[in-house]
C-alpha cells in the first residue's frame, strides 16, 4: 500500500476515535427555571408629636425667670429600619434677648433659633422624647416685647445607613 493511502487511513481512523470518544461522556444536566423571585420593601414611618407632616407648639407665657422644656415625641413605630434625625431650628421672630434654648437640662449645650440643629439616631419601631429646654433670665431690665415670639423647626427622619 502506499503511505499516502496509510496516512489517509490512519488520519480517518483518529478522527472517527475522537468523535466517538467526545460524544461517549456521559453526564446528567438539569435546567430549572426560576419563574418568580419575590422581595418585600421595607416600611417607613417616621412622625413627630403623632404627625406625620405638621405640628402646633404652644409654649405658654413667656416672662423673665421662666424655665421650661417642652417635648418632641420621634415615632419610628411601624417602620422597619432604624433612623438619623435632625431637628434644625430657623425664623426667629421677636425672640426676647435673654430667652436661651438649651440641648440639655444642665443648660450646657445652646441652641441656636437660627440655625440651630439637633442630631441623633433611634432605632427602627421605637418612640423617643427629645426634651428642649428654655430658660429666660431674671436679671437685669430687658425691654418688653409685645406680640408672639415665635420661630420653626424642621424635624426630618433619614433611613440611617445600615454599614454605620
Amino acid at each position: 500500500m502506499n503511505k499516502r493511502v496509510l496516512l489517509l487511513i490512519g488520519l480517518a481512523f483518529f478522527l472517527l476515535s475522537l468523535f466517538f470518544s467526545v460524544y461517549t461522556h456521559a453526564r446528567y444536566y438539569t435546567r430549572v427555571n426560576v419563574e418568580s423571585t419575590t422581595m418585600y420593601t421595607a416600611s417607613w414611618n417616621f412622625e413627630v408629636n403623632n404627625s406625620p407632616t405638621s405640628f402646633t407648639t404652644d409654649l405658654g407665657d413667656l416672662y423673665p425667670g421662666v424655665n421650661r422644656s417642652f417635648n418632641l415625641n420621634l415615632s419610628s413605630l411601624g417602620s422597619d429600619v432604624p433612623i438619623d434625625y435632625t431637628i434644625t431650628f430657623s425664623n426667629p421672630r421677636n425672640i426676647p434677648g435673654k430667652l436661651v434654648f438649651y440641648e440639655d437640662s444642665e443648660k450646657q449645650h445652646v441652641i441656636s433659633l437660627d440655625g440651630g440643629t439637633i442630631t441623633g439616631r433611634m432605632g427602627a419601631n421605637t418612640n423617643k422624647l427629645v426634651t428642649i429646654y428654655y430658660d429666660w433670665a431674671y436679671e437685669g431690665a430687658e425691654e418688653p416685647k409685645t406680640g408672639s415670639t415665635t420661630f420653626n423647626m424642621t424635624v426630618v427622619g433619614i433611613q440611617r445607613d445600615p454599614n454605620s
